[in-house]
């Protein structure tokens, strides 16, 4: 397709990208002659139009046609216009418009990539009158074309660049990876990233720039060069942050920056470069001396710290390698450990039971844990640790507390424990105002048993005492409350007003003396109600009255002439005129034995005792004699002088399983005084003591055919059976209480009345050895085992209560608690060892399980 137009020859205009030769200026004829040759020249020699390459610039748009275009490249040496023709052979189309030509892009172009387009275009100047081109025109017009050439065009191309007007910038090769990672050069630091940005763009070249810091504030750098290759080297600080446990949660673990990629027509695209920061932390370290361990030996905690430190400084965190947040875990052989998270602290408890393992087997006294350090910087240290079990021979195994009196309510007197664990309270509710008893069992069921019936306090009461099979036993003035083990109660009425103290057999039988009052000096009538384990109760009236004192209805009872025996038979010194021997049997039934008139009044000089063998012995003068009246169960008796010349029996005496009875024989107060051993051939044994024997204090029969008596104002003494005697040590001349054990040997305390046993308990060894055992505070009570165990209950009062275990080869370890004492400890059947304490203010009752290293 052809396309022309006419336009004026010129020259280029200035800022078009190309220019053709110039060409001379119109002559300006300066006379006739001169534009007379002039015009011959140009009719008849007329110059050949000339027309140069040329390229252009468009910017398009798909589907618009541009803006005109001026061409420069055509020109005429006489100054005619040219026309142009333009042959249509690239993608567009170029349309002569006036004097400059537009451009119209290609239908199927994008418009976004630039291409260039060419076309063919002649410039003549045909069209300006008659005239010839010199010689060859003239051949070419004499012979029609067939000669020469007419010379008036002139063909050249044009070059159309055409730029899209939409210009996209750069994109990622590999959105994916905006960079190539670059191997590493010499000298690179540590940590550093070299890489290389990647885009695709048609407007080739492509430029990179950065604008952001170099430095970071840090102190890592970023080196970006033209062609987008860099290099980033992160900091000590930067690198020791991507370490952090949290890195990938702040971003520390990465270093993000925005290169800006631009292309050859300006358009730019910010690319996000994100390269990663290598991780560099030091590992916790241990100390190069371990610290130094500290052992409660009470307890047998041990307590250290790691010693830990960190070469970062970073903050250490001690953990359970186990996991979870539990800072307190088991070990490995039952023990428990607690450590301070942060300090790495920890103390180690141990289990008890291990604690007497390691006693009774030194070689099985380690035990071993882990701890896990961290420092929040990817470092993670389990650090085993082995402990060596501090070894106890006694140990407390497990504490169980219950409630025992509930708020606004408090107890009358101290609480009381049976022989099965059950703890009672009498408590009176001050909301209420009513009287109660407070019931724990040993499973740990608390129990109110309610009192409404019989408010006690009107009438006065003499506290509570256990029994066996989960009863308890509170005398009132006129009744017995049996509380029953299923936490009822059970009134038992008395004949009269109660006196004397509630005595209960291990069986379970119960009795208690009750008067029908009267004046003093008046006979009083007396019975013992007996109480059945199963809630039954009888009434006996006394033949005879006891000895007895007191004003009017007060009566007061001596507690000597009332003996339960072994069997539960409850034997009661009563008077008619002489001794009587009254025994009241578990079944009620009475039996009354009338013995000799002591010179001829109705009293003996000593209360009743009761031999393992059921006999009673009373200890009186007959006639001019001492004697000593020995009574069968089946109410038969017997009598044996055993009067020491110049002397007189009074006390009490005591008999042995062999049948031999011991007792005292003196000239009264000051004086020194004479055992008498009664064999059971009824042969006699006089054996002088170094002082008088404490009054109404009987002889203590020791393992052996020992006996150990109490004396006025000197000491105590034990008496060989050869007749030789003992000082005992540390001994005041004071009441004491002696507790003599299945293995024989035999323990002496304060008993309340010394002071100067409150720091420990005396014990003799079956030969007569003397050793003392320290126990704080004053001492309340001794339990022996059947195995030899000594268990001695000591404490401060209201403050603490100590048990100190004395084992059978007179080893001892002491068990503190907090809480005073609630009765002694307690040896169950089947051998558990136990320790009740209660609070200060007696609310709560806490139950402490003592084991105990066994031959």
């Amino acid at each position: 397709m052809l396309q022309s137009t006419t336009l004026p020859a010129r020259v280029a205009a200035a800022g078009e990208l190309s220019t053709p030769a110039g060409v001379p200026a119109d002559p300006t004829p300066t006379s006739l002659f001169e534009s007379v040759l002039g015009w011959v020249r140009r009719t008849f020699n007329n110059a050949t139009p000339t027309l140069s390459p040329q390229i252009v610039t468009v910017t398009a748009e798909p589907g618009h046609t541009s803006a005109p275009i001026s061409f420069t490249g055509g020109a005429d040496a006489d100054g005619d216009a040219l026309t142009y023709a333009v042959t249509q052979s690239g993608a567009g189309t170029l349309i002569p418009t006036g004097d400059a030509f537009t451009y119209t892009p290609d239908a199927a172009w994008d418009g976004r990539s630039d291409y260039t387009d060419t076309f063919t275009i002649t410039a003549s100047d045909a069209g300006n009158g008659f005239h010839i081109h010199g010689l060859p025109g003239l051949l070419h017009l004499v012979s029609f074309g067939l000669l020469g050439s007419a010379g008036d065009t002139a063909t050249s191309s044009v070059t159309v660049q055409v730029l899209a007007a939409q210009v996209d910038p750069p994109v990622l090769t590999d959105p994916a990876h905006p960079y190539t990672p670059i191997a590493a050069q010499p000298g690179d630091p540590a940590g550093s990233v070299r890489g290389q940005i990647t885009v695709t763009d048609i407007h080739q070249p492509i430029t990179y720039s950065y604008s952001g810091p170099t430095t970071t504030a840090d102190g890592s750098t970023l080196s970006l060069n033209a062609d987008g290759s860099f290099l980033y080297t992160p900091s000590d600080s930067a690198r020791h942050d991507a370490a952090a446990d949290t890195a990938h949660q702040t971003g520390a673990d990465a270093f993000a920056f925005t290169v800006t990629a631009t292309n050859s027509r300006g358009a730019a695209s910010d690319i996000a470069i994100t390269v990663p920061v290598a991780a560099a932390n030091g590992d916790p370290t241990p100390p190069a001396v371990a610290p130094t361990a500290t052992v409660d030996h009470t307890t047998g905690a041990v307590t250290n710290a790691l010693g830990y430190t960190d070469p970062d400084g970073d903050t250490l965190r001690f953990s359970n390698p186990n996991g979870g947040t539990a800072t307190t875990w088991a070990t490995a052989h039952g023990g428990t450990v607690t450590v301070d998270p942060t300090t790495g602290r920890y103390t180690y408890t141990p289990d008890p039971l291990g604690r007497l393992n390691a006693y009774s087997h030194p070689d099985q006294n380690a035990d071993t844990f882990d701890v896990t350090i961290t420092d929040g910087y990817g470092s993670t240290t389990t650090h085993a640790i082995t402990v060596t079990i501090d070894p106890a021979a006694a140990v407390l195994t497990g504490a169980t507390q219950f409630e025992l009196i509930s708020a606004g309510s408090y107890s009358y007197g101290s609480p009381v424990r049976g022989p099965d664990g059950s703890v009672y309270a009498t408590t009176y509710d001050q909301a209420a105002q009513k009287f109660g008893i407070t019931v724990v069992r040993p499973d740990g069921t608390r129990a109110a048993v309610d009192l409404d019936g019989n408010p006690f306090a009107s009438s006065g009461f003499r506290g509570i005492q256990a029994g066996p099979g989960g009863r308890a036993y509170l005398t009132t003035d006129h009744d017995v409350l049996v509380v029953n083990p299923d936490n009822t109660f059970t009134t038992v009425p008395l004949a009269g007003r109660a006196t004397g103290r509630i005595m209960v057999t291990a069986d379970g039988h119960a009795y208690q003396l009750a008067a029908d009052p009267g004046s003093y000096g008046v006979a009083n009538k007396f019975s013992v109600t007996v109480i059945n384990p199963d809630g039954t109760y009888a009434t006996v009236p006394l033949t005879n009255n006891p000895p007895y004192g007191g004003v009017g209805d007060q009566i007061s009872l001596s507690e000597e002439a009332v003996v339960v025996a072994d069997d539960g038979t409850l034997y009661v010194k009563t008077y008619a005129g002489a001794v009587v021997v009254e025994m009241v049997h578990p079944d009620a039934s009475h039996m009354t034995v009338t013995l000799p008139r002591f010179f001829g009044q109705n009293c003996s000089c000593s209360g009743i005792t009761v031999g393992p063998d059921g006999r009673a012995y009373v200890l009186g003068n007959l006639g001019a004699d001492a004697t000593l009246i020995t009574v069968s169960k089946d109410g038969t008796y017997t009598t044996t002088p055993v009067r020491v010349p110049g002397l007189a029996a009074y006390g009490n005496s005591t008999a042995d399983s062999d049948g031999s009875v011991y007792l005292a024989e003196g000239t009264g107060f000051f004086g020194n005084d004479t055992m008498v051993i009664v064999h059971p051939d009824q042969s006699i044994t006089a054996v002088p003591l170094p002082g008088s024997t404490l009054f109404e204090r009987e002889p203590i029969v020791l393992p052996g055919g020992r006996v150990y008596q109490d004396l006025e104002h000197r000491a105590a003494v034990i008496v060989n059976p050869d007749g030789t005697t003992v000082d005992v040590p540390d001994s005041d001349g004071v009441s004491r209480t002696v507790v003599v054990g299945a293995d024989g040997r035999t323990y002496v305390f304060g008993g309340g009345f010394s002071a100067s046993l409150d720091s420990g308990v005396l014990v003799v060894g079956q030969d007569n050895s003397f050793t003392t055992v320290p126990a704080p505070g004053r001492v309340v009570s001794v339990v022996v085992d059947e195995a030899g165990y000594a268990y001695i209950t000591s404490g401060d009062v209201g403050s603490s209560t100590t048990v100190t275990v004395v084992r059978p080869d007179g080893t001892y370890s002491a068990l503190t608690m907090a809480g005073p004492q609630v009765g002694p400890v307690l040896v169950s059947n089947d051998g558990v060892v136990s320790q009740a304490v209660s609070s200060a203010d007696g609310s709560t009752v806490t139950t402490h399980q003592i084991a105990v290293a066994r031959a």
